[in-house]
């Protein structure tokens, strides 16, 4: 074990994750197993390690070190129950596990620390027992496109998941995106992206409306599907050429001039000769 210096901070990692406990001038971690109250009640620290809840059965916890007073404005609101393998497919949002520790505004008693809580932090935030085989459900993603003008060669597709981050993808009509290791329970929404760079006029729409909003939701065993729709400008050519159109018939009236008897016939713009 080595200690490092990081400006006036002195930080020693253990290979187990304990609590963290950070004085005016010092951090350290506990023994694992022991919260900060246990390890020393009468320090008020500054920093505490935690397991912070995320959406996924496979990595429930993982480790974060927010300010203490951060643990009490903030992860506080992450309540909900320790994880178990059986809240995400019933929709049910588990909690952080925050040790009790002192801090400058006060004592805070600790959030989910039972014997469960406790046993999952001492294990670096990782349950010990693994969890049941894990369910999924399968999400595609098809393109569709109507027009002519300025479609690009290629879409790109982000997935953003509640249960891990994903890579963005690449489709084509007719060429659709399987995702088929969504976990059971998971919320899932679908963003187009580059679209500013379509032409002025056209339109993106996803089915279900919801897809690009509050998401879909992807049950165990489920075939979940995604449309996302561009409607282009239709291109224009040349005006073709009309059909010819014969010119107007003249009406001509005659008129007599000359001399008594003489009669001569004239129209408008003609020259009488001498």
């Amino acid at each position: 074990m080595r200690p490092a210096r990081s400006g006036t901070e002195w930080s020693v990692d253990v290979p187990r994750l304990g609590a963290v406990l950070s004085f005016a001038n010092r951090t350290v971690r506990c023994p694992p197993g022991q919260s900060p109250a246990a390890a020393n009640p009468d320090e008020i620290v500054t920093k505490v390690d935690i397991c912070h809840r995320t959406n996924s059965n496979q990595n429930p916890y993982v480790v974060n070190a927010p300010d203490a007073s951060g643990d009490v404005s903030g992860h506080d609101g992450h309540d909900g129950p320790v994880w178990d393998d059986s809240l995400k497919e019933n929709h049910i949002k588990w909690g952080d596990i925050i040790p009790p520790f002192k801090y400058s505004g006060g004592t805070y008693p600790g959030q989910n620390w039972d014997a469960t809580g406790k046993a999952i932090y001492e294990n670096d935030c990782v349950p010990p027992d693994p969890p049941e085989e894990q369910l999924f459900g399968q999400l595609q993603i098809a393109k569709v496109v109507t027009g002519t003008e300025g479609v690009p060669a290629d879409f790109t597709i982000h997935v953003d998941c509640d249960d891990k981050a994903r890579d963005d993808v690449t489709i084509h009509p007719g060429a659709p995106a399987v995702f088929s290791d969504i976990e059971a329970g998971s919320t899932c929404v679908i963003t187009e992206l580059g679209t500013g760079g379509f032409p002025s006029g056209t339109t993106v729409s996803y089915s279900p409306p919801t897809a690009n909003t509050t998401g879909v939701l992807v049950e165990a065993n489920q075939h979940v599907d995604v449309t996302v729709t561009n409607a282009f400008p239709t291109a224009s050519g040349p005006t073709p050429p009309g059909p010819t159109v014969a010119a107007e018939a003249v009406s001509v009236t005659p008129r007599f001039t000359g001399p008594s008897g003489l009669r001569a016939l004239t129209t408008p713009g003609a020259t009488r000769g001498s």
